[in-house]
């Protein structure tokens, strides 16, 4: 808007499509609903003739093929369809039942080329497609033929990470938003009232008046509601399918195993370090000279393990958890079974580890367990600072992988560990 003068804005207003759960574009979602329909009329159209062969082939398809086309149906949706699609905005999903050639798929995604080429509409790299019996999608991973829509487990851990973050009072509006489409999901899945996101939504309310980088105010009550959800999370695996029809009970609460595992390396390496993972999470500590002179492999071992409560142990909330604690070094996994020691090193380690919060929030549901090497690798690229490989690791094995801060209160645990080790061989020395 320009002044009377007309030589300066009295002021600017910028209007975009919002994508993402809470603002998403009602244009783009109708666009994608569109070429759906417009890749099943033409895959329909191309599986035609294929379809009436197999039919009468296949007895049992034929008698369920004219039960569907009996049904009630409209304009759009064909009821005797042998395939699905649906879109979340630019987020597609396709559900195709095929014979054993698997001819059907082929036509399908030659559909989705032939429609999506005519469109002039660029798809996503092909790290981002797959072909399988399973698909994440939106989030969650829907088991097709078990009917099942699954919570993964790194998906419970970065909404725990971000949940945390909002505690603090350390999260931007813009990652909010990302948590508050994360949990609206998951609502359905949990059959959860509506009610249930009334304070999630709230601090998105004034977010057309602030900036994208403004911190999410952290009262009490919101405080009460992000906890609950962490419990949710901690608490929910998933949902059959069925539980989107009308009077379904949702799903009871069942406990949830995480797994934390470590590495320490000091051979083999110019990058000595820590490292602890689980789910896609993981933290780094690189290692000094000073540490590693002062240190043997087994005590860093088990500080690898104090980490882990540390900064994983700060996530999980204390209901419907069990968590799996695994190391490579049998000492270490055998202090912490008995919790006690014979070197002096260790007992020291114990104790610290003894006094933290975490371990004593947390001891009552972990076990305890001794993995050889070959089990550990995403941790042991890790410990050996090869960052890369572990990245392409998580990748292929469907997780991205989220690098946490290390706190100072373990950098300090650290450096009294070293202070403590020195001094013992400083007496050892003394004649």
């Amino acid at each position: 808007m320009l002044s009377e003068g007309g030589e300066k804005y009295r002021y600017m207003t910028e209007r975009v499509m919002g994508m993402g759960y809470w603002h998403t574009s009602n244009v783009a979602q109708r666009f994608g609903n569109t070429i759906m329909q417009m890749v099943l009329i033409d895959f329909e159209e191309a599986d035609a003739a294929f379809l009436k062969a197999e039919a009468e082939s296949l007895p049992v398809l034929k008698a369920w093929l004219e039960h569907r086309r009996g049904l009630k149906s409209n304009e759009v949706w064909n009821q005797a369809r042998l395939a699905s699609a649906t879109p979340f905005t630019d987020d597609s999903a396709f559900l195709v039942l095929v014979p054993q050639d698997g001819q059907r798929l082929v036509r399908f995604l030659k559909s989705w080329f032939r429609i999506t080429t005519t469109l002039g509409i660029r798809m996503a790299g092909p790290e981002k497609r797959s072909i399988r019996v399973s698909v994440l999608h939106t989030g969650v991973l829907h088991l097709v033929l078990l009917g099942l829509v699954v919570i993964p487990r790194d998906k419970v851990q970065r909404g725990l990470v971000k949940l945390t973050e909002a505690c603090s009072g350390r999260m931007s509006l813009e990652d909010y938003e990302k948590l508050a489409g994360l949990l609206g999901f998951i609502r359905y899945i949990l059959r959860l009232d509506s009610k249930t996101m009334t304070t999630v939504y709230e601090p998105l309310g004034r977010k057309h008046l602030e900036s994208s980088s403004s911190r999410v105010v952290n009262s009490v009550k919101r405080v009460k509601c992000w906890t609950t959800w962490a419990e949710r999370l901690v608490s929910a695996h998933g949902a059959p399918v069925t539980v989107i029809l009308p009077a379904t009970s949702p799903p009871a609460p069942t406990t949830r195993v995480l797994v934390w595992s470590g590495d320490a390396a000091i051979e083999g390496t110019n990058w000595p370090g820590m490292c602890g993972y689980s789910h896609g999470l993981f933290w780094i500590y690189p290692l000094t000279a000073r540490q590693t002179r002062a240190l043997h492999i087994t005590a860093l071992e088990f500080l690898t393990i104090v980490g882990n409560y540390i900064i994983f142990g700060a996530l999980a909330p204390n209901t419907m958890l069990e968590i799996w604690v695994q190391s490579d070094s049998l000492v270490s996994t055998l202090v912490l079974t008995k919790e006690a020691a014979k070197s002096e090193i260790m007992v020291y380690l114990m104790q610290v580890l003894d006094e933290r919060p975490e371990f004593s929030k947390l001891k009552q549901c972990t076990s305890n367990q001794h993995v050889y090497g070959e089990g550990n690798p995403l941790e042991d690229n890790g410990s050996r600072g090869d960052l890369e490989l572990m990245a392409s690791t998580c990748e292929q094995i469907g997780v991205k992988a989220h690098r946490l801060p290390v706190p100072s209160a373990f950098s300090q645990i650290v450096e009294k560990a070293v202070k403590f080790a020195e001094q013992l061989k400083a007496e050892v020395r003394v004649p």
